[in-house]
């Protein structure tokens, strides 16, 4: 168990999602005078990076592109 804690303390991912979450806070109390559209572009794109970079870690890409290259490959 505290190897799964410091790895997760080591992952870029868990600290983009504390950031995603927090960045509100910050924008309150440092006074960044960020929008609500600036804070939603902002988490979209961590969260997006999130998503592609977990997508290509565990080669679930390459599990879904694999069975759409069989599809479009097979003769119908």
């Amino acid at each position: 168990m505290p190897d799964k804690i410091s790895s997760l303390f080591k992952s870029r991912r868990f600290w983009a999602a504390v950031l995603t979450m927090v960045l509100p806070l910050i924008n309150d109390k440092l006074n960044l005078q960020l929008s609500n559209e600036d804070l939603d572009r902002i988490s979209n794109a961590l969260l997006a990076w999130i998503l592609a970079d977990s997508v290509s870690k565990t080669g679930a890409a390459d599990f879904f592109f694999g069975k759409l290259r069989e599809k479009v490959q097979q003769p119908s």
